[in-house]
C-alpha cells in the first residue's frame, strides 16, 4: 500500500529534534560567537535569507571559522540550496575534522538529497566521535532499515540513551525494526502501547498507520488512520489514506465513500481518482473503473502505475485493445519492465495481432526461460499459429511447475484440437480434480470422453458443466450430442431446445475490442468464433481493410493459404497503397515471401518507387533466388538506385559465387549511405569473411550513424574493434550497449570471449555466465564457459566437463569443441577417451593444429610413441603452413557466423 502524506513520517521528525546546526568546540572572539548566535537565532525562526546574508559577511571577515561555514551550509540546506551548501560543509569538515556537529550536519545534508549512502559514511564518521549521539544512530538506524537490515538497525537504537530511547517516534521506529527483524509480538506489543495515547495526536495515530500498513495490518491501519481524521476531518492526505487501508483491508464500501469525499474535496486529485477507480474494479465494476482510469489518466497522462493497473483492468474485463494501448504507454517510460513486455506481447496476441505480439513473447521466453508464465502464454499463443512450437512451449512450462493448471487446461484443449483425445484426457481429468467448477475444462472433458466412445461419462461431465454454465452454447450442443450417442433421444431433444433459444455469443464490431478466449470456448468453435468475429466487424465496417488485414493473418496462421491469399486479395479491392503496404509486411514478417512477392508486384505496378521495387527484390531473394532477385534489382534504372538496392544486389551478387561483383557493388552501396539495418549487418559480415577487418569497421561506423539504434550493428561493430586491436573501445562500447539492452546476452558474450582472449579469466567466467542466465545457450558459450573454467576454477573439472558436454550437444560438428573435450579428457587422464574426442576434432578439421597438438601428448601417455611422432611432425607442419594459426581473434569471429538459436 503506497500511503501518500504531506506530514513529515515520524522518522523524519528526529532530523528535526536531534540536529539542530552543530559548531564546534573551539575560543572565538566574543564577536564572533554574537555573530555566530545572531545567525543561529535567525534559523531558528526560520529567517533564512538573514541568517545567510549574516553568516556570509562574518565568513568574509573571517574565513577559517568551521562553526560559521557549517551553519551556513545548514542555512543552504534548509533553502534546498543544496549545490552551495556542500562546498561549505566540506570547508568546515577540513577545519575541524574531528568535530561530531559538522559531521552530523553533513549527514542530513547528503540525506536531504537521498544520498542514503553517503549520509551513512557521515553519520558513522560522528559515531566514531561520539558513540551515542543521538541523530547519527537514528538515521543510521533508519538507513539499515531502508535496506532490509532490520537486525543492524535495532544494534543502532541500543546506542540511544534512555531519554531518547522513550521518545514516541523512536519507539515506533523500534517496532518496525522488532517486525521486520521477525519478532512481530513485541513489535505489535510496542504499537499497542503507543496507540493508547493517540487521543489528539494527529501525528502519532498516522504514523501508526503508516506502519501498520506497511506491515499488512490493514484493518488495523484503517482504524489508525481514522483516529488521525478525527483530528483533522478535512485533511485530503489523511482521508486518501483512510481510503487505501479501507481498499487493502477488504471495506470496499468505506473505501469508495471516502474517496468519494476526496474527489468532492478536489475534483482533480488524480490519486483519489484513481483509487476510487480501483474500488470500483475490486467490486466487479469495471465498466466506472475504466472511466474514472480515464479520467486520472487524462489529468497524468505519463504516471506509470496507473498505465499499469489501466492496462491490467482492461485485460480483467476482456478489453484487449485498451489494455495494449496502456501497455505500449507504460513501457514508454518504464522500457525496462519485462513482465510488462510479455503482456503486452499476449495482450496483442489475444486480438490475433500475432504479428505484433509474438516478438514480446519470444523475447521473454529466450531471457527467461525458468518462467513457466511465459512458455505458457507462448504457447496459448502460438496454438494459432505453429503447433510444435505451441506444444513445446506448454510441455515446458508445465515441466517448470506440474501444478500449472491452466497450462494443463491449455495443452488438453490443444490435444483436442488435434484429435488426440487419448493423450489429451489425463490433462483435463488432472484440472478437473484441482478444479471441479471449471465449467470449460468440464465441457473439454465431456467432449474429450465424447470422441473416445465413452457417451455415458461424457453425459456425466457435460451436466456438470450445464449446471454451471447454463447458457453456453458449446456446453449445450455437446450435452446435446452426448445424450444422443447415450441413447437419450428425448433429453437430447430438450437440451437442443435450450441450445436454440439461448443467446447467441457476443461478438464485437471491432475485432480488437474482442476478448481472445482461448480457455473460455468450446475447443471446436475457437477458432470459429474469433473468425466470426473478425467477419462480424468486416461487416460492420466494410470499408475497413484492416480488419481484412486480420483475417488474412488468421487464415495464414491456419496454415489456409489460399483461402488467406484470397482474403488478402479483398484488401487490393479496397486499398490504400498503406493497407498493401502493411499486408505484404504481415506476410514478409511470417516468411511467406511467396505471398509477399504477389503483393509487391500488385505494390510495384501501383508505385514503381525505389523503395517498394527493393522490397519486391527481397521477397523475390527468398522466395524464389538470387538469380530472380537480381532480375528485379536490374529493372531499377541506376541513376534511381541508392545505397540499399546496391547492398541487396552485392548480397544476391554474392549467393551467385560473383564475388569480385559483389565487392564492387558493395562499394557503391557504401559511398551512397545505405538505411537499412539488415544490408548493413549483411555487408559487415561479407566484410569479415573476406578478411577485410578495416573497411568492416568503417562500414559499421558509418552504419552505426546512419541506424543509431540497432544493438546488432553496435555489437558487431565492438566485435570488430577488437578484431582491429582496439579493445578498450570495445569495452566501452560493450558496455554502452549493456546499459541500453541490460537483457543482451550476446552483449556478455562477447565480452566473455574477449576476456577470455586477454586471459582474464575470472572476469570471462563471470560473463559467461551471465551471457547465459539471459539466454544465450549457444555452443560457442558453453565452450567459452568450459575453456574458462578450465584457467578460472582449475579444481572444478566436472563443471568443465558439463560445459562442455552441452556445447557438443548442441553442436556435434564442432571441431574446436571436440579439440576441448579431448584437453580436459586428457587433464583427468582419461587418456583412452582424450585419444577419441581428439581424433574427431581432426577428422572434422584436418588443420587443427592444436587438436594434433593434444593428440601427441595423449599418444605419449598412451605408450604410442610412433603415432605421437606422427601428429608431432603434422603439427610442426601446420605451424609452417600457417604461421597465424593461433590467432586470437579466432574465435570471436567465429561467432559472427555462428547460427542463432
Amino acid at each position: 500500500m503506497a500511503v501518500r502524506t504531506q506530514f513529515l513520517k515520524s522518522i523524519i521528525v528526529l532530523v528535526y529534534l536531534y540536529s539542530y546546526p552543530s559548531g564546534v568546540a573551539g575560543s572565538p572572539q566574543t564577536e564572533g560567537r554574537d555573530v555566530y548566535a545572531e545567525a543561529a537565532s535567525a534559523f531558528q525562526q526560520g529567517q533564512l535569507d538573514e541568517a545567510e546574508q549574516t553568516l556570509r559577511g562574518a565568513i568574509a571577515a573571517e574565513p577559517d571559522r568551521p562553526d560559521l561555514l557549517g551553519l551556513l551550509g545548514v542555512v543552504l540546506d534548509a533553502k534546498k540550496e543544496y549545490e552551495q551548501a556542500e562546498p561549505f560543509h566540506e570547508r568546515a569538515l577540513k577545519l575541524a575534522p574531528g568535530s561530531a556537529g559538522l559531521w552530523n550536519n553533513f549527514g542530513n545534508h547528503h540525506l536531504a538529497q537521498g544520498s542514503d549512502d553517503q549520509a551513512a559514511r557521515a553519520f558513522l564518521r560522528v559515531l566514531a566521535v561520539e558513540p551515542g549521539h543521538a541523530n547519527a544512530n537514528l538515521q543510521l538506524a533508519r538507513i539499515a532499515l531502508s535496506e532490509k537490515h532490520a537486525a543492524e538497525a535495532l544494534r543502532y537504537l541500543d546506542h540511544l540513551k534512555a531519554s531518547d530511547q522513550s521518545d514516541t517516534a523512536v519507539q515506533l521506529l523500534r517496532a518496525r525494526c522488532l517486525y521486520w527483524a521477525g519478532q512481530t509480538d513485541s513489535a505489535m506489543a510496542i504499537v499497542d502501547r503507543l496507540e493508547q495515547n493517540t487521543a489528539g495526536d494527529m501525528r502519532l495515530a498516522f504514523s501508526l498507520g503508516e506502519a501498520l500498513a506497511e506491515w499488512g495490518k490493514y484493518d488495523k491501519a484503517e482504524a489508525a488512520f481514522s483516529r488521525a481524521l478525527e483530528t483533522d476531518p478535512a485533511n485530503i492526505d489523511i482521508l486518501h489514506n483512510v481510503g487505501l487501508a479501507a481498499l487493502h483491508a477488504g471495506h470496499l464500501d468505506r473505501a469508495q465513500t471516502v474517496f468519494e469525499i476526496a474527489v468532492q474535496q478536489n475534483p482533480d486529485d488524480v490519486e483519489s481518482i484513481f483509487n476510487l477507480g480501483r474500488v470500483h474494479a475490486a467490486k466487479g465494476d469495471s465498466e466506472t473503473g475504466l472511466v474514472l482510469l480515464a479520467q486520472a489518466r487524462r489529468l497524468a497522462p505519463h504516471r506509470p502505475d496507473l498505465l499499469v493497473y489501466m492496462a491490467r483492468t482492461y485485460e480483467d474485463a476482456g478489453f484487449f485493445s485498451g489494455a495494449a494501448d496502456a501497455y505500449e504507454e507504460y513501457l514508454k517510460l518504464q522500457p525496462n519492465d519485462q513482465t510488462a513486455r510479455r503482456e503486452r506481447g499476449f495482450t496483442y496476441c489475444r486480438v490475433g495481432r500475432m504479428k505484433t505480439g509474438l516478438p514480446d513473447l519470444n523475447w521473454y521466453v529466450h531471457q527467461y526461460p525458468d518462467d513457466p508464465v511465459g512458455h505458457f502464454e507462448l504457447g496459448l499463443c502460438e496454438t494459432l499459429g505453429d503447433t510444435a512450437e505451441a506444444f513445446q512451449q506448454l510441455d515446458e512450462a508445465l515441466r517448470l511447475k506440474p501444478d500449472f493448471t491452466v497450462a494443463r487446461q491449455a495443452r488438453g484443449w490443444l490435444l483436442g484440437r488435434e484429435e488426440r483425445w487419448a493423450e489429451a484426457l489425463p490433462d483435463l481429468k488432472s484440472v478437473v480434480e484441482r478444479e471441479p467448477k471449471n465449467s470449460m475444462a468440464l465441457l473439454q472433458l465431456g467432449r474429450t470422453y465424447l470422441e473416445l466412445q465413452q457417451p455415458a461419462k461424457a453425459v456425466e461431465y457435460l451436466r456438470r458443466a450445464q449446471r454451471l454454465a447454463p447458457e453456453n452454447r458449446g456446453v449445450l450442443m455437446q450435452l446435446h450430442r452426448a445424450l444422443r450417442s447415450s441413447g437419450q433421444n428425448q433429453e437430447a431433444a430438450a437440451v437442443l431446445e435450450q441450445f436454440k433459444n439461448a443467446e447467441p455469443d457476443r461478438t464485437a464490431l471491432k475485432a480488437s475490442a474482442q476478448v481472445f478466449e482461448f480457455l473460455r470456448l468450446d475447443p471446436t468453435e475457437q477458432r470459429e468464433r474469433f473468425r466470426q468475429n473478425l467477419a462480424n466487424a468486416a461487416a460492420a465496417s466494410p470499408s475497413d481493410p484492416e480488419l481484412k488485414v486480420q483475417m488474412g493473418t488468421l487464415l495464414l496462421n491456419d496454415g489456409k493459404t489460399e483461402e488467406a491469399l484470397a482474403a488478402f486479395r479483398e484488401v487490393l479491392k479496397l486499398s490504400p497503397t498503406r493497407i498493401l503496404n502493411e499486408a505484404a509486411t504481415v506476410l514478409a514478417e511470417r516468411k511467406q515471401y511467396a505471398l509477399a512477392r504477389e503483393f509487391l508486384t500488385e505494390i510495384v505496378a501501383a508505385d514503381p518507387s525505389v523503395d517498394n521495387r527493393l522490397e519486391l527484390a527481397v521477397a523475390t531473394f527468398h522466395a524464389l533466388g538470387p538469380a530472380a532477385s537480381l532480375a528485379e534489382i536490374e529493372k531499377i534504372s541506376v541513376a534511381d538506385r541508392n545505397g540499399d538496392v546496391y547492398l541487396l544486389q552485392a548480397q544476391v551478387l554474392d549467393a551467385l559465387g560473383r564475388f569480385e561483383d559483389a565487392g564492387e557493388s558493395l562499394n557503391a552501396g557504401l559511398r551512397m549511405e545505405p538505411k537499412r539495418a539488415d544490408l548493413y549487418f549483411w555487408a559487415s559480415l561479407f566484410l569479415l569473411k573476406h578478411k577485410k577487418d578495416q573497411q568492416a569497421l568503417r562500414l559499421l561506423d558509418q552504419a552505426t550513424t546512419i541506424v543509431p539504434d540497432a544493438p546488432d550493428l553496435l555489437l558487431t561493430r565492438a566485435v570488430v574493434l577488437e578484431l582491429v586491436r582496439k579493445t578498450e573501445q570495445s569495452e566501452d562500447l560493450l558496455k554502452k550497449i549493456q546499459s541500453r539492452w541490460p537483457e543482451c546476452g550476446r552483449c556478455y558474450l562477447v565480452q566473455g570471449i574477449i576476456e577470455a582472449t586477454h586471459r582474464k579469466p575470472e572476469q570471462a567466467l563471470q560473463s559467461l555466465r551471465t551471457a547465459i542466465a539471459l539466454g544465450e545457450r549457444t555452443a560457442s558459450a558453453y565452450y567459452y564457459l568450459a575453456d574458462v573454467t578450465r584457467m578460472a576454477r582449475p579444481g572444478d573439472r566436472e563443471a568443465s566437463r558439463q560445459a562442455i558436454s552441452e556445447a557438443l550437444r548442441l553442436d556435434p560438428n564442432d571441431a574446436s569443441s571436440h579439440a576441448l573435450a579431448g584437453k580436459i579428457a586428457l587433464e583427468e587422464e582419461d587418456l583412452a577417451k582424450a585419444a577419441e574426442q581428439l581424433k574427431e576434432a581432426i577428422r572434422l578439421r584436418p588443420d587443427l593444429a592444436e587438436a594434433h597438438y593434444s593428440l601427441m601428448i595423449a599418444y605419449k601417455k598412451l605408450g604410442r610413441p610412433n603415432e605421437a611422432v606422427t601428429e608431432s611432425q603434422i603439427f610442426r607442419r601446420i605451424r609452417e603452413q600457417n604461421p597465424d594459426f593461433e590467432d586470437d581473434t579466432a574465435g570471436i569471429r567465429k561467432m559472427l557466423f555462428a547460427k542463432r538459436p
